[in-house]
This record gives structure tokens, C-alpha cells and sequence, in this order.
């Protein structure tokens, strides 16, 4: 095996497992075990029929059909995945599917400042370049699972030059990303400012990187011109319902070829960067700007990576959940910050002004009064839905290394806390998605961790009840605790049963047959089958790198936290046309869960 000198970024990929099917039997008595703590008696009793039934009958059919796909495909999963998860959605982009998150630079460096836009926009633009670098030389580090095994490193080819493309019943994703063993790759970028769209030459012809200073002079450029008058706009119908979108960009494909190769152009970037007037003073205006933010022109949503650099100088960037998932907005996170760390913030790179290049191209494309149409629909499916977007964040008192010493995992002690407190206020179960990384497997993304276990639930009501002393409290946490545990460990490994439930279920419609009624049972639904989860959760990491997503029901909330060295930082998202959630109620109940539960495992009687 190569060292840790000269091992390459991608090179242990082919040498990982496959990822496994999950035992049908035992997947399915996980899914009863799971459901049973948020139905009824009478429904759980239905839904355990309906189980054996297809345990005995329809499922080994589906089981035996996805293991034969599993005998020829590393990853059996994968192109199901961006298909029915993501591609075939019909829904928005724009708030409704897509991240939105920041660096911690706006913490440690840059506050919001005004009059700043334009020099951080060219930091920026220069430290995801340097990262792009890195990556096609393969010189990142490869990550490893704690037993010291490589673990897949296949998003971070879709974190630059990809981009969703729309069609009418279902998206395409393009990737263009080579590393340099694999030949040429596109390398600009597309930066959108006041409606106008912008190609921006950051490598000259032998794929060095310009410094900061020449970035800025051509963004002082791009200002500058924009500044006059609005632009073109193109970048609303990225804000489209995917069908309306997709018609559109046929259409004007078919208007004029130029408009296919300006398409294209963007498709390829590198990465899309937004020159936004709107002045958030807060990291988490500056983050809801951009999941709901006015100036919707200057977006391109089917962008995989896009900066987005306010006026106020504070910097958040947005990406399409479809190419990647945490670990690669992670390993870039890294990397930014030890770039803003060392780097000279005077100038990043040869400080070299080039007078006489040309300065950036602008995209100019061939509209008619269709495409205006399309455009006015754009802008009003987006002002509906990014209307309704609520979103709070800050820090809670919270030691890691505090849990830790108690006996506790930092995260499964947060999802006790979230799950405390959505019992506290609605007095009943949570169904919770947590994010379980299957990256021990080739190609590996995420799978379901059900968080909502009845060792939980009867924690919480262990809790609540007054009766309950002290010592009763702290075992059924430690039950809680230990059941988070054993599921987090099964979804990690590759044996949690909704990704598994999914591809049986897409098997069964490639065969023709009538959908099984294990999955039309309300239960399925109600427990949080088919991406209906009440709490959609997820762990950012150890450090500053926020982030969010819309919740995957209208009355559901989105938890997304860092589990910081002296405190846990919290972002809470919902939908304001909800009257059953409210995103500050919510964050003050976990913070206050938090404080509960550190009480309780101190010396002395815990006040409940």
C-alpha cells in the first residue's frame, strides 16, 4: 500500500467493497421495530401483516432481482439514487431541495463589513481554485474510517465542474471534472451579478493560477459594466418548478445554437459565483438570503458549488444537493480555512496584474417573448416558496469533551436533545432522519439512521415524569444512548433498511408489478418512508461549517449542528406557513433539552 506521502486522492477507490444488500428478513423486522413507537396498537398490528405478507411472499422475489443487480455493480444504489432522490423530483431546486451553508471564515475573519464584496469575492474565487488544484493533482489526503481503511473520496469529483441539466420529466447531471492523469478539464468560472452572467478566467493557458489581485481586477471589471442596468435575468428560471424549467431551456435551445453553448459554458464551470447587492448582517441572514434570498437573478441553482458574496461582504455559498453530500463540503471547508489562516490577505497568490487580457466574457442569449413568460413564472414559484422559510442558529452551551467524559457519544447526546424536545413540546414521538455515511463502500453516500427508537421515546418520557427519580433517568438515557449506538453503526456499515426498502421498491415497478402494500400502508408514511421525516437531522463536523436544508415536510423542522470543542452550534429551519412550527421556539427547546440533560449528569438532583 502506498504511504500517506504519496498516496493520491482517488487512487483506493476500485479497492473498496461493494456496497451490500441488507438481509430482507432482518431489514424488514428493523423497519417493525422502528415504526412501532409511532403508531397505534391496532396500526402496528396491520402494518406487522402487511410485513410478513410480503416477507413471504412478493420480497424474495425483489430481494433475489436487486442482488443479481447488486453481482454487477459496485454500488447497486448509486444511479437509483440521483434519479428518484433527486433528478425525477419535479419540485424546486431553489429553497425546496437545495443547500445553503458558509464557512467559518465569516467567523474567525471576515465580519460584515461593507465595501468588501469584491476583494472576498476574489479570495474566494482564489482558494476554491487552488482547492480545484488540489484535486486534479489528487494531492487532498484521503480520509479514513477509524480502523484505518480508506474510505471513498468519489463526491469530491462532483464538487466542481458539475451542474444539473433540466428536462421536462427528469434532470440529467453533467460532471466535467478530470484529474490531470485522466486529461483536460474546464477551469473557469461563471460569476452573476445584477442579472448579467460573466465567464471569468482564473488559470492562464498553462493551468497556473492567477493570484487574488488579477481576480479582483476583473471582478472591479464585472461590476462596473453590470452596474448601468439589470441584465438578461437567465438565472431566475434555475428557480423553476424542474418541468416549467425544462421546457424553457429546450425552447431556447432551439431560439439559437449560441444559447446551447452558453448553456454549456455554465454547465462546465468550475463553480458559479454571485455578486449579491442584499446586506445580511449574520451569518444565518447571510445563509437565508441564500436559500430564500430576493435577488433570485443571480442564482444558478443547478449549479453544484456556488459562492455567494454580499454586499456586506458576508460570504455563503449554495449547492445542489444531487452531486454531493457532507463529506465533500467538509474536505473543502478544510481547506479554505487553512488557506484564509496562512494566506497574505493583502493578496493570495503572484500578485501580477495582467493589463492587456481581455476582459470577461459576457453571456449573452437570444430571448423571445416565451422565455419572458417562463421567466415571470419562474420568479413567482420562487417568491411562493422562498416566502415561507424560517431559519435561526447560535451556540449552546455545551462541552464535547464534557459529554464524552460522561460516558456519551457527542452526537447520539444531540439527538437526545432534539428528540427531548420535539416530545416536550408536542408531546408526542418525532420521526427523526439522521445522515448515516456509508463511505466504507465504493461510491458510498448517506443512509437512514431512525433516530426514533422506543428506547428513546421512553428516555423522554422517563424525563418528564416527576415520579421518575434521578438513577431511572440517567439508565433509560443510557438505554437511549446505547440504542443510537447500535443503529448509527448498522447504517454506517451498510445494513439500515431505507435505502434497501427503496430499491425493492423500484425493482417491483422495473418488473412491472403492482406497488407492494408495504408501501402503501400509511404507516410507511407516517414513520417517515418516502422522505417524510418530521426531523430532518444532521452533524456538520467539529468545526465551523454551517448548513442547511429545507425540512422534508411542511410541518417538520430541519436540525443541522457542530459539535464544537467547548460548545455545539444549532441551526434551526421551518416553514413559516406552519402554525404548528416556529424555528426560535424550537432552537430555545434544544438548547434548554441540553441544559436538562447536563444537569442531570452532574452531581446533585436534576431540576426538571
Amino acid at each position: 500500500m502506498a504511504t500517506a506521502k504519496t498516496e493520491k486522492t482517488f487512487q483506493f477507490e476500485e479497492d473498496l467493497p461493494s456496497l451490500p444488500v441488507p438481509s430482507l428478513e432482518d431489514s424488514l423486522q428493523n423497519y417493525l421495530d422502528s415504526v412501532k413507537v409511532v403508531v397505534t396498537p391496532g396500526e402496528y398490528e396491520k402494518t406487522r401483516r402487511i410485513v410478513k405478507e410480503f416477507e413471504v411472499n412478493i420480497g424474495p422475489k425483489l430481494h433475489a432481482e436487486l442482488t443479481k443487480r447488486a453481482e454487477k455493480s459496485k454500488n447497486w444504489l448509486e444511479e437509483w439514487w440521483e434519479k428518484f432522490a433527486y433528478l425525477q423530483s419535479r419540485e424546486p431546486v431553489a429553497v425546496l431541495n437545495g443547500a445553503t451553508a458558509m464557512d467559518g471564515v465569516n467567523m474567525s475573519m471576515w465580519p460584515p463589513r461593507d465595501g468588501t464584496q469584491l476583494k472576498r469575492a476574489s479570495q474566494a474565487i482564489w482558494v476554491a481554485s487552488k482547492y480545484f488544484l488540489k484535486l486534479r493533482r489528487e494531492e487532498d489526503s484521503v480520509d479514513r474510517a477509524p480502523n484505518g481503511n480508506p474510505i471513498s473520496m468519489h463526491q469530491l469529483r462532483s464538487l466542481f465542474c458539475s451542474c444539473r441539466e433540466p428536462g421536462v420529466d427528469c434532470d440529467k447531471m453533467r460532471r466535467y471534472f478530470k484529474t490531470e492523469s485522466e486529461g483536460p478539464c474546464p477551469n473557469h468560472v461563471i460569476v452573476l451579478c445584477n442579472g448579467h452572467i460573466f465567464r471569468l478566467e482564473v488559470f492562464n493557458e498553462k493551468e497556473e493560477l492567477y493570484g487574488s489581485n488579477e481576480i479582483l481586477r476583473q471582478l472591479v471589471d464585472i461590476k462596473r459594466r453590470c452596474s448601468p442596468w439589470q441584465g438578461q435575468c437567465i438565472g431566475v428560471l434555475t428557480a423553476a418548478k424542474r418541468d416549467q424549467w425544462g421546457k424553457a431551456y429546450n425552447h431556447m435551445c432551439s431560439l439559437s445554437n449560441q444559447n446551447a453553448d452558453h448553456f454549456e459554458v455554465i454547465r462546465s464551470a468550475m463553480f458559479a459565483v454571485a455578486l449579491d447587492d442584499e446586506t445580511p448582517r449574520s451569518h444565518i441572514q447571510g445563509m437565508l438570503a441564500g436559500v430564500g434570498g430576493s435577488n433570485v437573478q443571480d442564482r444558478w441553482y443547478d449549479k453544484s458549488y456556488v459562492q455567494i458574496i454580499f454586499e456586506s461582504g458576508v460570504f455563503i455559498y449554495t449547492s445542489d444537493h444531487t452531486a454531493f453530500d457532507g463529506l465533500a463540503a467538509f474536505k473543502l471547508a478544510i481547506h479554505n480555512q487553512g488557506e484564509y489562516n496562512v494566506a497574505n490577505m493583502r493578496c493570495m497568490g503572484n500578485e501580477e496584474i495582467h493589463e492587456s487580457r481581455d476582459m470577461p466574457e459576457e453571456l449573452i442569449f437570444q430571448t423571445d417573448d416565451k422565455v419572458e413568460e417562463y421567466k415571470r413564472l419562474a420568479v413567482e414559484s420562487y417568491m411562493e416558496h422562498s416566502s415561507t422559510i424560517d431559519m435561526v442558529g447560535s451556540h449552546i452551551d455545551c462541552d464535547r469533551k464534557w459529554v464524552k467524559s460522561k460516558g456519551f457519544s457527542p452526537d447520539a447526546f444531540m439527538q437526545m436533545a432534539i428528540q427531548l424536545s420535539y416530545y416536550t413540546k408536542y408531546g408526542r414521538p418525532g420521526t427523526c432522519y439522521e445522515t448515516g455515511a456509508t463511505v466504507m463502500f465504493y461510491h458510498g453516500r448517506t443512509d437512514t439512521i431512525r433516530t426514533c427508537t422506543e428506547e428513546m421515546i421512553d428516555w423522554c418520557k422517563a424525563m418528564l415524569d416527576k415520579t421518575k427519580s434521578r438513577g431511572e433517568k440517567i439508565e433509560s438515557m443510557k438505554a437511549a444512548h446505547s440504542k443510537h449506538h447500535e443503529i448509527t453503526l448498522q447504517a454506517i456499515s451498510g445494513g439500515a433498511f431505507d435505502r434497501y426498502l427503496l430499491g425493492l421498491y423500484i425493482i417491483s415497478q422495473e418488473m412491472g408489478y403492482d406497488v407492494p402494500e408495504i408501501f402503501l400502508d400509511e404507516t410507511y408514511t407516517k414513520s417517515g418512508g418516502g422522505g417524510n421525516f418530521v426531523l430532518s437531522t444532521s452533524q456538520l463536523g467539529r468545526f465551523y461549517q454551517l448548513g442547511a436544508v429545507a425540512p422534508m415536510v411542511k410541518n417538520g423542522y430541519g436540525v443541522f449542528y457542530n459539535l464544537l470543542a467547548e460548545r455545539y452550534f444549532a441551526t434551526v429551519i421551518s416553514y413559516k406557513t406552519c402554525p404548528e412550527t416556529d424555528s426560535m421556539e424550537f432552537f430555545d427547546q434544544i438548547r434548554h433539552s441540553l441544559m436538562v440533560m447536563i444537569q442531570l449528569l452532574r452531581e446533585g438532583p436534576a431540576k426538571l
